[in-house]
């Protein structure tokens, strides 16, 4: 994805978002930094009186006060009747849809002419930097803009993100967006846009060694980013020497085509260990770590000597496999096992945050409140910038012992209307799960009812009812109950996520596949980013089976053709692609397509796993079927 068509997007949904807590120099007072951010709120609601009796409470304990005066100038001219709406909604939009020049415009005519006013000019500005010369004016800007007010970290979003927006000030940008997204007390919606910003301009960085102590900072406060994680294992890693075609290919960050030409050499020479390290390392930047780990094994064991190369490439992979085996555990219920493997991982990497911040969720999700609190503490005292830590040991506390974990919810910056929304989610969740534990689906119904009353903007919670209803034979209330979520919730992408989920648990691939893309593609999660796939390609298998009972095997295989594209680096689009030709009679290209799918599955996937061998089973394939088995047989062997 290019740089520009990122710039604008979630724009709308974080600059306008009030700032619920100081973001201010250290020698500010506490209270004149609270009420300078109350100013900037009700500034942003076009409360021009509340916002007077803010900043002017402000000057009286510190007259000079350059941002409380500042504010004050602005508002003596300030008229929100000066501004058109419709036209302000119609530059949103279009910049929304990157359409920055357009939306440029709009604003012009939304502010008739005048220069907007500062709470406006932070959007005015990165839209502004969007267009083809406007960059540089929109920096200038945004940094007049945060220093006159150094209190709203709106605009210091703003500015991090149009510096990102260049590779020769992206350095700069990824600092204070980490600034915003660690500061203590920033509202939530905020901290967020920050994470994600940041998110994204680390992903822009070329994929050497300069750019990992970056991308290991933004893992201190979002330990399980699969985006960055991935980046981090792209970086050049202890590549062997060699100049063979197929690790150019591996260089330029063809996974699926090196992986081929790396099995290719295997297929002749087995003991070659360049081959096998070469495809070590493809598999362990397709994060396939259990396949990592064996292909190096076996390499080292033939080459003694690239030890020094590949012994640290090889920890990383038994480490990484054995963590997502954990993980698995965990979230599977099996506790045992995941205590067993976690602590296998402490052992490994006792200052591993991955390893300490699943043992603290182990200890939580057994109802071990005290010990998963103790957990995060540990966590904290190495890693103190840790948003995961800081709020597990919070929600921990709130189970256990609610006054103090009041009194950490004031000591790591969080308001107290968080703490009261985490009580009422903890209630919600206790609701929630002794619906799930009812054998009588009426009182089912109704604790998730209740449950809903208290989080009604809870998309997993509202997800639960809505199946519950379903369930009864309510579909109707089922489906109102999802659309209300979404209309009310329009920025939240988890709302529409899990109307998606309802739709493909109910085999409505369309209105699935409806769902989920309407989520952006530039900002869905890698799981949301696999459903759209998965929905895709279901929609499409379900078109071709109806034209096939049609006796329309033409029309089928123009579908198929059209899968075959967006199959190609995705398995489950490329096992689905496959099952169709077989269908279609087409064996021999059928067993090709799911051997392609093969090389980019990974093998801690059980489900396309099991396709897989389904497949080979379906055309016959019982030399390959049970080479498939011995595999997953081996995975095993890493518990």
């Amino acid at each position: 994805m290019s740089v520009k068509s990122l710039k604008i997007l979630g724009l709308c949904s974080a600059l306008f978002i009030p700032a619920t807590a100081p973001y201010a120099a250290s020698s500010q007072n506490k209270d004149i930094a609270q009420l300078l951010v109350q100013g900037h709120f009700w500034y942003s609601r076009g409360r021009a009186d509340l916002t007077e009796k803010a900043w002017k409470k402000v000057l009286l304990a510190e007259p000079n006060n350059i941002e409380a005066l500042s504010g004050l100038e602005e508002l003596s001219h300030y008229n929100p009747e000066d501004i058109d709406r419709n036209k302000l909604r119609l530059a949103r939009e279009l910049a929304r849809q990157h359409r920055y020049e357009e939306a440029l415009t709009a604003y012009q005519d939304a502010f008739r002419g005048k220069p907007p006013t500062s709470f406006y000019t932070a959007e005015y500005f990165e839209t502004l930097s969007g267009t083809q010369n406007g960059w540089l004016t929109a920096l200038e800007g945004l940094q007049e803009l945060t220093a006159t007010y150094p209190s709203n970290p709106r605009y210091q979003l703003a500015l991090g993100r149009v510096n990102t927006y260049r590779e020769k000030t992206r350095h700069t940008g990824i600092e204070q967006l980490a600034s915003v997204a660690v500061e203590p007390g920033i509202n939530e919606k905020i901290q967020q846009a920050a994470i994600d910003s940041w998110r994204d301009a680390l992903l822009w960085l070329p994929n050497d060694p300069a750019s990992k102590s970056q991308m290991k900072a933004f893992l201190e406060v979002v330990p399980d980013d699969p985006a960055v994680l991935q980046k981090i294992a792209l970086a050049p890693a202890g590549i062997p020497a060699g100049n063979s075609e197929a690790y150019a290919i591996l260089e330029q960050g063809k996974l699926s085509q090196a992986a081929r030409l790396f099995k290719k050499v295997l297929k002749s020479q087995p003991d070659n260990a360049d081959a096998l390290a070469g495809l070590g390392i493809t598999r362990f930047r397709q994060r396939r770590f259990a396949s990592a780990a064996r292909k190096l094994q076996q390499a080292l064991k033939r080459a003694p000597g690239k030890q020094q190369d590949l012994q640290p490439l090889l920890n990383d992979a038994r480490y990484w496999a054995k963590y997502r085996r954990a993980e698995k555990a965990r979230k599977n219920g099996e506790y045992a096992k995941a205590e067993r493997l976690g602590q296998a991982l402490l052992n490994l990497r006792p200052t591993q945050v991955e390893g300490q911040l699943l043992r603290a969720r182990i200890f939580a999700e057994q109802g071990q409140f005290y010990q998963a609190a103790d957990a995060y503490q540990q966590i904290l005292e190495s890693h103190p910038r840790n948003t995961q830590a800081k709020r597990g040991l919070v929600d921990a506390l709130i189970k256990e012992d609610p006054a103090q974990a009041l009194a950490l919810v004031s000591q790591y910056g969080l308001s107290e209307v968080d703490y009261q929304k985490e009580r009422d989610k903890l209630d919600a969740t206790r609701l929630q799960e002794q619906s799930k534990a009812e054998t009588d689906p009426a009182v089912a119904l109704t604790l998730l009812e209740k449950a809903h009353q208290l989080t009604p903007h809870d998309p997993w919670i509202t997800l639960d009812l809505a199946r519950r209803y379903q369930a009864a034979n309510r579909q109707h209330e089922a489906h109102a109950l999802l659309d209300t979520l979404v209309s009310n919730n329009p920025g939240d992408r988890d709302a529409r996520y899990a109307k998606a989920i309802f739709h493909t648990e109910a085999k409505e691939w369309q209105s699935g596949l409806q769902a989920i893309t309407k989520i952006p593609a530039t900002l869905r999660t890698p799981d949301q980013q696999r459903l759209e796939q998965r929905l895709w390609g279901l929609s499409q298998r379900q078109q071709a089976a109806t034209l096939m009972a049609a006796g329309a095997d033409d029309e089928a295989l123009l579908i198929a053709k059209s899968m075959r594209e967006r199959s190609e680096e995705n398995p489950e689009l490329g096992l689905l692609y496959a099952d169709l030709l077989l269908d279609l009679g087409q064996t021999e290209a059928g067993i090709a397509a799911a051997d392609n799918a093969m090389d980019l599955l990974s093998s801690a996937d059980a489900n396309l796993n099991i396709q897989y061998a389904s497949l080979l089973l379906k055309s016959r394939q019982l030399a390959k079927l049970k080479a498939q088995l011995l595999e997953l047989k081996f995975n095993d062997t890493l518990d």
